[in-house]
């Protein structure tokens, strides 16, 4: 997945993949053929991913580490709420840490959304605990189990116009094995979340 990912983002996006590419992306499930964010154009991968959430029926499970309270950030929440209120399963993580210069209202969400604000400090003890410093950095979208996005773009208006970075889009069975990393991490947080009792990647191999 990495060899595909490295070769698409050096060629421009309407260039013939090599076989090799073209092989390891129908084996993986990569798009490597339309793999979007590559170069400094955040946009078509914003685009791509806020597409996706819009097509969601069953469930939408949202990680990343910084989250801006600007124009695409707003997009991603109120379209995240959306689903939600329409009866899709929708779970967050940001990590709070990254996100202290966010304003604590855009944070907040409905009953209706499920979220994690990763790493939080409970307090002055919590200072102590060294656990409390190992940051979330994984941004990951994974839409019905089925179609996912992963890389290195944040959510907001700086990354997808300014930020040179690469992201990819997965689908099948190791877009479910994405999804499931997720439940899995979300099921380690104890008492700070209730826990996701389905399950997307198990038995695939």
């Amino acid at each position: 997945p990495v060899a595909a990912a490295a070769a698409a983002k050096a060629a421009p996006a309407d260039a013939p993949l090599a076989p090799s590419v073209r092989k390891i992306s129908a084996e993986s499930g990569i798009d490597a053929a339309t793999v979007p964010g590559s170069g400094k154009d955040g946009r078509v991968t914003k685009g791509d991913m806020l597409a996706a959430i819009d097509s969601a029926q069953t469930s939408i499970l949202l990680e990343t580490f910084i989250w801006k309270d600007d124009t695409l950030g707003n997009a991603f929440k109120e379209r995240l709420i959306a689903k939600a209120e329409a009866g899709v399963a929708v779970y967050v993580i940001f990590d709070d840490f990254a996100n202290l210069v966010v304003p604590r209202a855009f944070k907040r969400f409905p009953p209706s959304v499920h979220v994690l604000e990763y790493g939080s400090f409970t307090g002055p003890l919590g200072l102590l605990d060294p656990r409390n410093y190992a940051r979330d950095h994984r941004k990951l979208l994974v839409v019905d189990g089925t179609l996912a996005f992963v890389g290195g773009y944040n959510i907001g208006d700086l990354y997808q116009r300014e930020w040179r970075d690469t992201h990819v889009r997965v689908r099948g069975e190791e877009a479910a094995r994405l999804g499931q990393a997720f439940i899995d991490f979300w099921n380690r947080q104890g008492d700070d979340v209730t826990p996701i009792a389905w399950q997307l990647g198990r038995g695939l191999d």
